[in-house]
């Protein structure tokens, strides 16, 4: 990274920073400075007075006002990440229902699933089950987690404010146990039933860890969730 720029470009996210030096670590994504680059482009200056409403092209964070805001409030992108909207999220892919949508599993393929879906429809009721108790994180992070580059408040994929502000019943600690399709019902590890109209299946993987031997030993184990790397 050589050569005078006032702005960086995350090569993972897309996240600009502005400064004369790229940030120590991405805030939107994680990864170390070494993954950005100069950027220098300039961003075209939306119409300030053709929208009420402006979307955060980072995170998808909605913002209502005459105009964006300097800094988004969920991801820390600046005020020229902002894109303008004609209409309120949803308006024109509701129809007079809102769907019970259900997603199991919260890596980042259910909870980008989420998003979407949120974007989509200002009025579905979105369910996201996630088995482990910790807010949904990138995965990827848990090496970087492992090796102290970054600490367990910066793995989330989003905070808890998160999920509330766009009204999303995010399920922590919860497995699923059974499912009805004929019913259009799933059945908790707890008892509990969740009704659908509409199921996303994202549950993932699991580490398979080859029979040699040894590998049942004390002390041996994989590294998938937050609780194996802590136990590392």
């Amino acid at each position: 990274m050589t050569g005078q720029t006032d702005a960086w470009r995350c090569r993972v996210c897309g996240y600009i920073h502005r400064g004369p030096e790229p940030p120590e670590v991405c805030p939107v994504c994680g990864v170390s400075r070494e993954e950005f680059e100069p950027y220098g482009g300039t961003p075209e200056t939306p119409d300030r007075g053709a929208a009420d409403r402006w979307r955060c092209v980072v995170c998808k964070y909605v913002h209502h006002g005459d105009a964006p805001p300097d800094v988004c409030p969920v991801c820390g992108a600046a005020s020229d990440s902002f894109e303008p909207l004609d209409q309120a999220p949803g308006e024109s892919a509701d129809s007079g229902k809102a769907l019970r949508l259900v997603v199991v599993g919260a890596g980042i393929a259910g909870t980008s699933a989420v998003e979407s879906m949120r974007e989509a429809s200002a009025r579905a009721e979105i369910t996201l089950v996630s088995r482990e108790p910790e807010l949904p994180y990138y995965r990827l992070n848990l090496t970087r987690y492992l090796a102290g580059e970054v600490e367990a408040e910066d793995l989330p994929i989003h905070s808890e404010r998160w999920f509330e502000q766009r009204d999303v019943r995010l399920l922590r600690g919860a497995e699923l146990v059974a499912l009805r399709p004929d019913e259009q019902v799933v059945e908790l590890d707890d008892g509990r039933r969740l009704r659908f109209d509409r199921l996303l299946l994202a549950a993932g993987a699991h580490p398979f860890v080859p029979p040699f031997p040894g590998a049942s030993r004390e002390g041996v184990t994989a590294l998938r969730s937050v609780r194996q790397a802590d136990r590392i």
